[in-house]
């Protein structure tokens, strides 16, 4: 989980976003969760989850983006790599 950009003007070599640390990721099945976690200080988070489709809900309140979606599909055995980019604001 990345928040970006972190400066008004992009440079070459330096990093455009930074981690999100403490932001809520939560797997829905329509309106239930399933299961909630939250980011580490560099951002990463893990969730185990059983077969299936879900809404992956993510919350961070110091952002210009509050909370965002991406619909994800899970297969038995299946590791995915979900990410977000939070938009800061910083125009």
């Amino acid at each position: 989980m990345a928040a970006g950009p972190v400066s008004p003007v992009a440079r070459p070599g330096a990093a455009a976003t930074r981690p999100v640390p403490g932001a809520t990721i939560e797997a829905l099945r329509g309106s239930k969760i399933i299961a909630v976690t939250h980011t580490d200080r560099a951002g990463r988070y893990t969730l185990s989850l059983p077969p299936g489709s879900y809404v992956m809900l993510v919350k961070a309140s110091t952002y210009l983006t509050k909370q965002t979606t991406k619909t994800v599909a899970v297969s038995a055995g299946q590791t995915l790599k979900v990410g977000f980019v939070l938009d800061t604001g910083i125009r």
